[in-house]
């Protein structure tokens, strides 16, 4: 795992708090994308493949 990875949990039959991993992904690439853009928006959200609008509301949604 790369450092600060999110954990992936395994789906099982007791299932997963799915919306809390996609958070925890999201964040995790968000942050990736800003530290390899120098934090520069919309540098990081083309590296997404977002628009730096789209990039920018999924940010502020973030926790």
């Amino acid at each position: 795992h790369p450092e600060n990875m999110p954990y992936l949990p395994n789906l099982s039959a007791s299932g997963i708090d799915f919306p809390s991993t996609l958070e925890s992904v999201e964040k995790y690439y968000f942050d990736q994308a800003l530290k390899l853009a120098d934090g520069n928006e919309s540098r990081a959200a083309s590296l997404l493949g977002l628009s730096r609008d789209k990039f920018r509301y999924r940010r502020k949604k973030q926790p």
